[in-house]
């Protein structure tokens, strides 16, 4: 059940950020994004990474990693579209 619970809140995450990529990849624009938001997400689930790693917890360090993955590209696309306003 434990394993279950934690891929399960890791899609979710993942699932969470998918609509803003993709609206930001149709229509190149991040005018009403905060950066921020999403250099404090990626921190914290980069840091949820860690903290899995280090205590052994290697379903954990999994089950962030694709929430990881899609805020930081998120975020890198901000930087390429910033100025497409």
């Amino acid at each position: 059940i434990n394993t279950i619970i934690a891929y399960s809140a890791g899609s979710i995450g993942f699932i969470t950020s998918v609509p803003q990529l993709i609206q930001i990849i149709k229509t190149k624009t991040v005018r009403d994004l905060n950066p921020y938001f999403f250099i404090l997400h990626s921190m914290s689930d980069i840091l949820y990474i860690i903290y899995g790693v280090l205590a052994n917890d290697l379903l954990l360090s999994y089950s962030l990693s694709l929430p990881a993955f899609c805020n930081i590209c998120i975020f890198i696309l901000w930087i390429k579209y910033k100025d497409n306003d």
